[in-house]
């Protein structure tokens, strides 16, 4: 998959380095919005604070909720564009290749894959790079930024956040067990429904004067059938990933709200300013906490997203590198053409063989072919 990132081209490069530098801006942004949110939580909580105070945080919350959206649409038109050049520039590699190619290797591909290889499998790839880059780059810096903040909050709240986390990635892992060997299979059953479609068009009227379009009917149902039994396996087992993660972002706000309520009533008793301050400080947190903890687990699910595009993208980016690195088995001769004015046609010592086959259907022959 990675070689895949030589057919970029300088522009694109530069847009993903840009996009990636956007990314990262709109990370920070983002984050920075539950520390604002915290400081109105202690300031409603707080007889010495004054609404202007309070104004103040909500203003700077609605700015960077503002530049965050901006960076997010700046992101996703460059990683957009990417996508769009690293297609073009694919398709473009896959036609020429095929143009070289002698029938040895036509035979080798066959034509319904390289249609594919040429369609459906750029199609896979330029989605994935263009909204699976984006949450690839996005979710572990999301992590590792919440991550630091999240650090000097109470370590009981980490844990719960972990428990979840593991339940989540075991599920996932179940589940990519279960789909991926699928995916590369898939890509194969549309290179037989590519394979059959074509030859029903191309041989119409023999089909027609044969009286097989029963069969011609039969083996396209088969192969169909085939495709749509594991497109409905791979979406019945994918099915449960998504509950999985809901049901665990409930448990954890669940339990990031009990192990608030624990900790303020471990505090003590009393109605004094210091006691209060400090169970209003242990709320905030709470907050503060269940949001980032909902950022990381959104992080992780734009990270599943990404695993469920990357099996089909790899696939799919495989097999066009398979076209676009085999070389033709035709080569130049050494020698240039030079000019004649007797139109001769001259061979020496040449010998040919069908691929694959055993012994030469010709050997050493030398002719020469006059005008007239």
């Amino acid at each position: 998959m990675i070689k895949i990132f030589k057919y970029l081209g300088k522009k694109g490069w530069v847009l993903f380095i840009i996009s990636v530098l956007f990314i990262i801006v709109e990370v920070y942004l983002q984050l920075e919005i539950p520390t604002y949110m915290q400081n109105i939580t202690k300031l409603l909580q707080s007889e010495r604070s004054s609404l202007s105070e309070i104004w103040e945080n909500g203003w700077m919350m609605l700015g960077y909720a503002g530049l965050t959206f901006l960076a997010a649409v700046i992101t996703t038109f460059f990683s957009s564009y990417v996508g769009s050049i690293l297609s073009r520039n694919l398709r473009s590699k896959v036609f020429d290749s095929v143009q070289s190619f002698s029938m040895e290797e036509m035979n080798k591909f066959s034509t319904p894959s390289l249609i594919t290889r040429t369609t459906n499998d750029v199609m896979q790839v330029q989605m994935f790079f263009g909204m699976g880059l984006n949450s690839l780059i996005k979710a572990p810096t999301m992590i590792i930024l919440a991550y630091l903040k999240m650090r000097s909050k109470a370590w009981q709240f980490s844990v719960a956040t972990i428990v979840t986390l593991l339940f989540i990635l075991i599920s996932i892992a179940i589940i990519f067990i279960l789909v991926v060997p699928k995916f590369k299979l898939m890509q194969e059953k549309i290179d037989n429904i590519n394979k059959y479609s074509r030859e029903n068009l191309n041989g119409l009227k023999v089909v027609r004067a044969f009286n097989a379009e029963e069969f011609q009917t039969a083996r396209f149902e088969n192969a169909n059938k085939e495709l749509t039994d594991i497109n409905l396996y791979t979406n019945r087992v994918m099915s449960f990933m998504n509950p999985a993660i809901q049901s665990a972002m409930n448990f954890l706000s669940i339990a990031i709200y009990i192990i608030g309520a624990w900790l303020i009533y471990n505090i003590g008793p009393g109605v004094d300013e210091a006691i209060m301050l400090q169970k209003g400080l242990v709320f905030s947190e709470s907050v503060v906490f269940l949001n980032y903890s909902m950022q990381i687990i959104a992080s992780i699910m734009m990270l599943v997203f990404v695993l469920i595009m990357f099996p089909r993208a790899s696939v799919a980016a495989n097999r066009i590198l398979e076209v676009a690195n085999t070389k033709s088995s035709i080569f130049d001769g050494v020698g240039g053409l030079t000019e004649t004015s007797t139109g001769t046609i001259s061979f020496k010592n040449v010998s040919f063989k069908y691929p694959d086959a055993e012994g030469k259907v010709l050997d050493n022959i030398s002719f020469d072919v006059n005008p007239g």
